[in-house]
C-alpha cells in the first residue's frame, strides 16, 4: 500500500473535493458544464476554467475523473480556490464566502482523518463490521458539499467527539426539576429504564444516592444525560440561573462508553451494544442547521414510534418483510428560561437542552444477522474499493438480484407507508439501516422519527388509529408533496449515488438498475390493487421530479442566525430515471453484459 506525503494527500483530497463540488452544484444547476473534446470544461465567469474527463449519469449529473481535473493554466487545484472563482455563479457575498472557506478547511480537515483512519482497513473489512463500529469510516451526507463542518469545534473537540477519530467518551449526567422539563415517555417505567441502560446498577444507585443528598428528593427531578462539549459551553453558562437556584444539579460524569456516530449528536453505547442510543444537542453548526433537540416533538415522540411500530406488526406486508422501527420510548426538552419568551428567538438557544433515547438496533438482530446503515453501501476504502460489492460476492447472487432484493426490503416498505397510511419519512442513508444475512439484504430499520416523519393532509382512514394530538403536531403535506420524502429523501440522496457507484465498479449499469427499481414497484402495485387510488396520489413513476437543491440554500442563507431551520430550494424538474426506455446513459461498461 503507498503512502503518501502530506502534500501529496492533501492535494489528493482538495482535488476529491472540487470534483465532487463541481458534479454536485452543476446538478443543483449553479452553473453549467459543457462537452469539449473528449472531456468536459467549465468556464466561470472569473475568467478560470476547470477542464475535466466524466460522464453523465441518468439524473443529469456529470461524475468528473479526479485524476482528470485541471485549473487554468495548470495551477493547483485548490477546494478553497475553487469557492474564489466561482463566487459569482455561485452568487456569494464575502460575508458567506469567508463564512464557507472556513466550513471548507474544517471538512478537508475531517477528510485528512477520515483518509488516515481508512489507511489499512479494506473494503472487504469494512464489509463485515459491525454498524456501530463502520460508523468512523463512513464519508458523511454525500449531498452537502462541505459534509465536516463542525463549526465551533478546534482540534481538541473533533479528536474527542467528532466520528471519525473513534473517540469513546462518557456523558455527564444533570437532574432537573421536572416542572421545567417537557418529557415524552409510553409510560413511567421508561424513564428509569433508559437511564439505568446507560450505566451500571451501582453507578444508577450512586448517582440517585447523590441527588438525595443534594436536593433531598423534595419534588420530583428528571436525570438527563449531557453532551461533555455541550456541558461546557453551553448549559453551565445558559443555565446558571437553575444551577444557583438549586432547579439544576450536577452529578458529574458516569456510566457506559459511548461512541458518537456520523450525526454528531447521536452516540452509540459500546460497552452494552444492545443498550439504547442517545441522542443529545450538540450546539454546533454542522452542515444544514445547529444540531440541537426541538421541544415540538418531544411529548409525542414515544407513542408515535409505538403507533409505527404496531403499523409495522399489524400489516401484511410490512411482516413479512419484517420491517422494523427503532423506538424511541423517552424524549426530555427543556426550554431556555428566558429565550423561551423571545417569539422570534434564533432556534439553537431553544433546542440546548434535552434527549432522545432510542432503540439500538443490536436489539433487534437475529443470530445471523447484520446490520449497516444504507449510508455504508457507498462508502470506498482508499484504494476504491466497495463495500457494496462485496456484500454482492457475498450473497452469491447476481448484481440484479441483489439490488431486487434490497429494493424489495427498502422502498417497498417505505413507498407502502406513504400510500397505506399516509406516512413519509426522509430516508436518507443514515436514517435507514439495511440488515441483511450472509450478504443478502433482509430487511430494514427505520429510525430518527422526530421531525423527520411527515402525514398526508387527507383524512385517511388508516391514520384514524393515530392519537389526534400527535396529528397536530406533525408536519401534514399534500400528496404531491409528500412523495418528495420518497424520491428527493431516499432516491436522490442514497439511490443516485448507489447506481453511480456500481456503474463504475462496472457491476451493474445504470439502466439495469432503475429497470430493476422500476419493475419492483410495478410488481408492488399489481400486488396491492385495492391501492391503486393511492399509487395515483403519490406516482413514483411520473415523468417528473422535483429538484431538492439544499448547498444552494447555504450559499443563499449564509451563516446568520434564523428563527427556523432554512428550508431547501427547488431548481428545474428532473426527468424521472425510472423511466429508462427514455434515456441513454452516456457512460457505458466495456460489456453490459458481463455487469456482475
Amino acid at each position: 500500500m503507498s503512502i503518501m506525503s502530506d502534500g501529496e494527500l492533501w492535494d489528493r483530497l482538495n482535488r476529491e473535493l472540487v470534483a465532487k463540488v463541481i458534479g454536485e452544484l452543476q446538478y443543483e444547476q449553479c452553473f453549467q458544464i459543457n462537452k469539449e473534446g473528449a472531456g468536459w470544461v467549465l468556464k466561470l465567469t472569473s475568467g478560470v476554467r476547470y477542464t475535466f474527463t466524466g460522464w453523465e449519469t441518468l439524473w443529469g449529473q456529470v461524475r468528473v475523473d479526479v485524476d482528470s481535473l485541471q485549473r487554468s493554466a495548470d495551477l493547483a487545484v485548490s477546494a478553497a480556490q475553487f469557492f474564489l472563482d466561482a463566487q459569482s455563479e455561485l452568487e456569494l457575498d464575502d460575508i458567506v464566502l469567508a463564512n464557507l472557506l472556513e466550513e471548507c478547511a474544517q471538512t478537508l480537515q475531517g477528510d485528512i482523518q477520515s483518509w488516515h483512519i481508512k489507511q489499512g482497513v479494506s473494503a472487504a473489512e469494512l464489509a463485515s463490521m459491525d454498524i456501530d463500529r463502520m460508523q468512523p469510516y463512513l464519508n458523511g451526507h454525500p449531498k452537502a458539499v462541505l459534509n465536516k463542518g463542525r463549526l465551533g469545534w478546534g482540534d481538541a473537540e473533533l479528536e474527542q467527539f467528532a466520528p471519525e477519530y473513534a473517540s469513546p467518551l462518557q456523558l455527564r449526567w444533570i437532574a432537573v426539576k421536572k416542572r421545567h422539563c417537557r418529557v415524552g415517555s409510553s409510560h413511567a417505567l421508561e424513564m428509569s429504564a433508559v437511564v439505568r441502560s446507560a450505566m451500571s446498577d451501582d453507578e444508577y444507585t450512586a448517582l440517585l444516592q447523590q441527588l438525595v443528598r443534594v436536593s433531598g428528593l423534595i419534588e420530583p427531578w428528571v436525570l438527563l444525560p449531557v453532551h461533555p462539549w455541550q456541558w461546557q459551553h453551553k448549559i453551565r453558562k445558559h443555565f446558571y440561573d437553575w444551577i444557583a437556584g438549586g432547579d439544576l444539579v450536577d452529578l458529574g460524569v458516569a456510566g457506559h462508553r459511548f461512541l458518537p456516530l456520523q450525526s454528531i449528536r447521536t452516540l452509540a453505547n459500546i460497552d452494552e451494544p444492545e443498550a439504547f442510543n442517545v441522542k443529545l444537542p450538540v450546539t454546533i453548526l454542522n452542515t444544514s442547521c445547529y444540531r440541537g433537540i426541538p421541544g415540538k416533538y418531544i411529548e409525542i415522540g414515544g407513542r408515535l414510534s409505538n403507533w409505527l411500530h404496531e403499523r409495522c406488526q399489524m400489516d401484511a406486508l410490512l411482516y413479512d418483510r419484517g420491517t422494523e422501527v427503532l423506538k424511541e420510548p423517552v424524549g426530555v426538552s427543556c426550554s431556555h428560561p428566558h429565550y423561551v419568551h423571545i417569539d422570534k428567538a434564533p432556534y439553537r438557544f431553544n433546542e440546548m437542552l434535552g434527549v432522545v433515547w432510542r432503540e439500538s438496533v443490536q436489539s433487534k438482530l437475529r443470530s445471523d444477522e447484520q446490520a449497516m446503515l444504507v449510508a455504508g453501501l457507498l462508502q470506498q476504502d482508499n484504494q476504491g474499493d466497495c463495500v457494496v460489492g462485496h456484500l454482492i460476492v457475498r450473497s452469491g447472487l447476481t448484481a440484479q438480484s441483489w439490488m431486487r432484493a434490497f429494493f424489495d426490503a427498502v422502498v417497498v416498505p417505505l413507498y407502502h407507508l406513504m400510500c397505506k397510511y399516509g406516512v413519509g419519512l426522509v430516508a436518507h442513508g443514515q436514517n435507514l439501516t439495511l440488515i441483511l444475512a450472509d450478504g443478502v439484504p433482509r430487511r430494514l430499520a427505520i429510525k430518527d422519527l422526530q421531525g423527520d416523519l411527515r402525514l398526508v393532509d387527507q383524512d385517511f382512514a388508516e391514520l384514524e388509529s393515530l392519537d389526534a394530538d400527535i396529528k397536530s403536531v406533525l408536519t401534514r403535506l399534500p400528496p404531491h408533496y409528500l412523495i418528495h420524502d420518497l424520491q428527493t429523501g431516499h432516491f436522490v440522496t442514497v439511490l443516485r449515488y448507489l447506481s453511480a457507484l456500481l456503474h463504475e465498479q462496472e457491476l451493474l449499469t445504470e439502466t439495469e438498475f432503475y429497470s430493476v427499481l422500476a419493475e419492483v414497484i410495478r410488481d408492488y402495485q399489481s400486488g396491492c390493487p385495492q391501492l391503486q387510488e393511492r399509487f395515483d396520489m403519490f406516482d413514483l413513476l411520473a415523468p417528473k421530479m422535483k429538484r431538492v437543491c439544499i448547498n444552494r440554500v447555504r450559499f443563499l442563507e449564509g451563516y446568520g442566525d434564523r428563527h427556523e431551520r432554512p428550508l431547501p430550494i427547488l431548481g428545474t424538474d428532473l426527468e424521472n430515471p425510472l423511466l429508462v426506455t427514455h434515456f441513454e446513459c452516456n457512460r457505458r461498461l466495456p460489456d453490459e453484459s458481463a455487469a456482475r
